[in-house]
């Protein structure tokens, strides 16, 4: 009987272990989050894409950050509102990127981790915060 009790409060020790470990390991990668987006005047600008169009692929696109969020799930939402946003400038028909299949300004905005290796922070001005960036390549889908 002794020896069952030490094994189900051994068991015990290891499932709080495992747990503690779990918790502490998902809090230290919990990291920052940026809303990256392009800049809507260039997007909008209709000879971008085509100056930009390289076969299967257009970029690098520049993205810099807008927002900084402590998850993606608080980061999402702004997104969402972000590309609202967009849809009503319609940068996508402007722009002439509806040719390469790219039909929603979602393309363009992006959550990202700050653990991405395409992010890059550019030095700041003395006496300001550096600002994330990254550039991206779009795969193209031929547009209907």
């Amino acid at each position: 009987m002794r020896i069952q009790t030490n094994i189900a409060a051994n068991a015990i020790r290891i499932f709080v272990a495992i747990g503690m470990v779990i918790s502490l390991s998902t809090s230290a990668h919990a990291g920052t989050w940026y809303l990256m987006a392009a800049d809507l005047k260039i997007v909008s600008n209709p000879s971008v894409a085509s100056r930009l169009y390289q076969g299967s692929r257009l970029g690098p696109l520049q993205l810099t950050a807008q927002g900084e969020f402590s998850s993606r799930e608080e980061c999402e939402p702004a997104r969402k509102n972000l590309v609202n946003v967009w849809r009503k400038h319609t940068p996508n028909t402007r722009g002439g990127w509806d040719k390469f299949g790219i039909t929603s300004p979602s393309s363009f905005i992006r959550c990202v981790p700050n653990t991405d290796p395409h992010l890059t922070k550019s030095p700041a001005a003395e006496g300001t915060k550096s600002t994330p960036s990254m550039e991206i390549v779009l795969r193209i889908r031929p547009g209907r």
